[in-house]
């Protein structure tokens, strides 16, 4: 009973991350109606006078859903081989940030010029982080010379483009120059997203409380990093000072569904947005949310 449990949940991990994996084609830009990935294109070209961001948008989600979709193979992969003690939960964690993000850049409400500035957020933000591992690591001077001229090149399109407000570098001192930091830029009331933020997006629109949401990922972070208290959820110690760790079944069933359906939902966004052959995806990602409500979670052996 217990093999069977944790296959169906393998399973159902890989049939989420199939149907992203599998691909859609696009819905070409001359469809009629127009897909909504050539109108937003179209506006963002039409209020800024470049269709670059566009493309930020389509790395970012296909980037982000194509990780996704391997963390939840790799979860799969835990839960057959009974490997998930201190790797499950940071795997459902980065799943859940991706999916956020997905969400937060595809966000149906978000106007063409929202979607650029967040767009544009995620990737001078991304390299930004990147080009500060780079420089710690020591990498050689033609490296960092490229990526400080691409951090330039960005910085200075969304100045450009966008309203932007810097804060001085000093919050102390307000005549300290603007700050270089993206991550504390404001650009036309949008800014960069906390972790906690991206987290509450990824569940927020399964209908999870923003405050239930950041106290999900909180404890996903925990298993993330060291922890002595978080730890102790799963950490058993005998008398004989035998360390023994334990996920129930239903933390199995929580953290597989925590992870499936937030990457659904950054799935459906990409349907929405991008794919032809919508209707068969749906019906896959249906199946899917049925099956986890379907599976009955073993009774607990005894202790």
């Amino acid at each position: 009973m217990t093999d069977t449990y944790v296959d169906e949940l393998a399973r159902i991990c890989d049939e989420a991350a199939r149907v992203f994996l599998d691909g859609l084609p696009a819905v070409p830009p001359d469809a009629t109606p127009t897909p909504f990935w050539e109108l937003d294109r179209g506006d963002i070209e039409a209020s800024i006078g470049s269709d670059e961001p566009h493309r930020w948008v389509h790395e970012i989600v296909s980037s982000c859903l194509s990780e996704a979709a391997n963390e939840l193979l790799a979860i799969g992969a835990l839960l057959r081989c009974a490997t998930v003690t201190a790797s499950l939960d940071p795997l459902v964690r980065a799943v859940v940030e991706r999916a956020g993000l997905v969400n937060w850049v595809l966000d149906h409400e978000a106007t063409a010029r929202q979607r650029a500035i967040r767009s544009g957020l995620e990737v001078v933000v991304s390299l930004q982080h990147y080009r500060q591992a780079m420089v710690r690591l020591g990498a050689d001077n033609e490296h960092r010379s490229f990526l400080r001229r691409e951090q330039s090149r960005l910085n200075h399109l969304l100045e450009d483009w966008f309203e932007v407000e810097r804060p001085p570098s000093d919050p102390a001192d307000e005549s300290s120059k603007p700050t270089k930091d993206v991550t504390l830029w404001v650009i036309e009331g949008e800014c960069y997203p906390s972790l906690t933020k991206i987290a509450e997006l990824g569940m927020g629109r399964g209908h999870v409380d923003a405050g239930l949401a950041a106290g999900s990922y909180g404890v996903l972070s925990g298993f993330s990093h060291p922890s002595l208290f978080f730890g102790q959820e799963h950490r058993n110690v005998g008398e004989d000072s035998t360390v023994t760790y334990t996920y129930r079944y239903i933390d199995l069933e929580k953290l597989t569904r925590l992870g499936v359906l937030t990457f659904m939902d950054g799935v459906r966004h990409w349907l929405g947005y991008y794919c032809a052959n919508q209707a068969t995806a749906i019906e896959r990602t249906d199946a899917i949310a049925t099956a986890l409500d379907s599976i009955s979670i073993p009774g607990e052996p005894d202790a």
